[in-house]
């Protein structure tokens, strides 16, 4: 005979994999499955205590990383030399046509390091900007001593600095959204990313002609390392989360799992997707709606093509597809108050272990494929998978109080 857990009992069943609030690491959640996804892979156990800026350059074929005052170069990624000193706490790079070779410039207080197909070089030129990106054939960037103030090069590209009608110039912007933090390009339009928004810029033909749109765009506090542009959008995090800008409106990213006050450390854009180092892995955000997060604790990327460097304080990683991942669900009550019991999962596919959490005690099963009996009673619970492979669904049952 059997008997009920409850004496006026139902039972239901819930699709663990879409409660809100789930953490996918090294998976992502599509539907009802979690497929495996992007992992960290160790390929070199170089480490750079502090990092400034790691960037590939496609004309030099190689990676640059600017270190503790600093400047190393890697043909392959794995073994680092240093080159010179360069005495910059933030340097930021372009590329740049000289003498019809397209050059990575990595851009620092009163030089600027040239890397191309003939190596690397100085240019002893102070740009004087804390960012910059290239436009219409100039260099736009912040003043570094005024950040309010948004400066561009003259005709001649990044070095020509000479002021005139069609030469170099700038133009100041209204304090209200605070200092620029970075300038980047978005479809048609050049956006200044400030500290409390966006302001949209017009810049078209003659300098003369450059313009602010009479649209701005406030937002909380934006953090300046998170920025990037991919697929045609604008991403970035501010003090209430991640938003997404298309050049006319502001969207909020939700993601469970990246509320609430968060430190960004870098990002990047690869292959329509976003990529940032926060403080609990590599923020995913892909061009196809999923999310996740990335098991690397990073503190700088390096996008070579579509693939993506991490480097980490215990050297450097390659983030690829496979690997062992990590799923949690967010909390599962069953759609009402109370105690339940949950009974048994279903497990449609192979999971390496299952951990069921009931707010005070854990019951960890291994190798589980199938249904398998959990017995454990609370209000909520929150059930956690690891695996290397595709699952197709995770059910959980329970019985539940009903009212009388």
């Amino acid at each position: 005979m059997r008997y009920s857990a409850y004496y006026k009992t139902l039972f239901k069943r819930v699709d663990v994999v879409s409660q809100t609030g789930a953490v996918s690491v090294g998976c992502k959640a599509v539907n009802r499955s979690i497929f495996p996804s992007l992992s960290a892979r160790k390929i070199s156990d170089k480490v750079f205590s502090e990092i400034g800026l790691a960037v590939y350059s496609p004309s030099g074929d190689c990676f640059v990383v600017c270190s503790e005052g600093k400047v190393y170069v890697s043909a392959d990624g794995l073994i680092y030399s240093q080159f010179m000193s360069f005495p910059a706490e933030r340097p930021f790079w372009f590329h740049e046509n000289i003498n019809g070779e397209w050059i990575t410039c990595v851009a620092a207080d009163g030089c600027c390091l040239l890397c191309g197909a003939d190596g690397l070089r100085v240019e002893n030129t102070a740009l004087n900007l804390s960012c910059g990106v290239k436009r219409c054939g100039r260099l736009f960037g912040a003043d570094s001593s005024d950040k309010f103030k948004l400066r561009w090069s003259g005709e001649g590209g990044a070095f020509d600095w000479k002021e005139g009608i069609s030469g170099a110039g700038w133009l100041s912007l209204a304090p209200d959204l605070g200092e620029i933090l970075s300038v980047v390009n978005l479809g048609p339009e050049l956006v200044a990313v400030r500290k409390y928004g966006l302001t949209v810029l017009k810049v078209y033909g003659n300098p003369e002609n450059f313009s602010v749109a009479p649209v701005n765009f406030a937002t909380s506090e934006i953090s300046p390392s998170s920025v990037a542009v991919t697929g045609g959008t604008l991403i970035f995090y501010c003090s209430d989360g991640l938003f997404r800008f298309d050049g006319n409106s502001l969207l909020k990213l939700n993601f469970g799992f990246v509320q609430g006050t968060c430190d960004v450390f870098c990002a990047v854009a690869a292959g329509g997707d976003y990529y940032a180092c926060i403080s609990g892995g590599v923020l995913f955000a892909g061009a196809d709606g999923s999310s996740f997060i990335i098991n690397c604790a990073a503190h700088a990327l390096a996008v070579r093509g579509r693939e993506v460097f991490a480097f980490c304080g215990d050297g450097i990683y390659k983030l690829q597809n496979g690997g062992e991942y990590r799923f949690t669900s967010g909390e599962i009550d069953f759609g009402i108050s109370g105690e339940k019991a949950l009974n048994y999962i279903i497990v449609d596919g192979l999971a390496l272990t299952v951990e069921v959490y009931n707010g005070k005690n854990t019951r960890v099963f291994k190798s589980v494929k199938g249904r398998f009996p959990v017995h454990m009673r609370g209000e909520n619970f929150k059930i956690t998978l690891t695996g290397a492979k595709k699952i197709n669904s995770v059910t959980a049952c329970a019985e539940v109080p009903c009212e009388i």
